[in-house]
């Protein structure tokens, strides 16, 4: 019996052995991220749209001095170069074509404004991603729409100036431009509402 049971025992070893391959060592390659080349921004451009008479005229322009710092340069791909990354505007690069209005929104709009002679914003891309904007000493998150296409990474969204106490310098450009803001109907209104568009040109690899 005892002779049986050694048998038996030898022989579930050896199926044992015999049922358990030798692992094979993965042939997989890592990618090594310091050969993959770096997405290196090219130039930037902010747009922006404010609104005008009943009817929403829209009224718009750009800032001709954007820069960005922060960024990280050794990323390969756009949104990791941009995510966290610092873009500023010079407010007095402020640019619509008009010479009559441009001195307006420089002085009087964002002349009100506290400790304003230029505009910052923090882009956070996480799965909402959202623009930390400063202005007249307000920080608030603003939701943004971002893609990319064609080498160009762009980042949208609508900024309520209520929200960075803002009201007082609204209310100001609407009586400096009173007329100019006056519709078909006879109203004039400026809204507290205005759109962004920021869009950063990768340079080609």
């Amino acid at each position: 019996m005892k002779k049986f049971i050694l048998t038996f025992i030898i022989a579930a070893s050896l199926m044992v052995s015999c049922n358990t391959a030798p692992k094979e060592k993965s042939t997989e390659k890592k990618l090594d991220m310091s050969m993959v080349p770096a997405a290196k921004i090219d130039s930037l451009k902010l747009e922006w749209t404010g609104y005008k008479t009943t009817a929403k005229t829209p009224v718009s322009g750009v800032f001709k001095e954007v820069s960005v710092s922060g960024e990280n340069k050794k990323a390969a791909s756009p949104e990791e170069v941009l995510n966290g990354a610092t873009f500023t505007a010079s407010v007095a690069s402020l640019f619509s074509g008009n010479e009559i209005r441009d001195p307006k929104l420089i002085d009087i709009f964002f002349g009100t404004m506290v400790n304003t002679p230029e505009l910052k914003g923090v882009l956070h891309l996480e799965e909402k991603p959202f623009l930390s904007i400063t202005m007249n000493d307000v920080t608030k998150e603003v939701p943004v729409t971002t893609s990319f296409k064609d080498g160009v990474y762009r980042v949208e969204g609508d900024v309520k100036l209520a929200d960075f106490n803002a009201i007082p310098a609204v209310e100001a450009i609407a009586k400096a431009c009173y007329e100019l803001h006056t519709g078909i109907d006879g109203v004039s209104k400026t809204w507290d509402e205005a759109h962004f568009k920021g869009s950063v040109y990768f340079a080609q690899k």
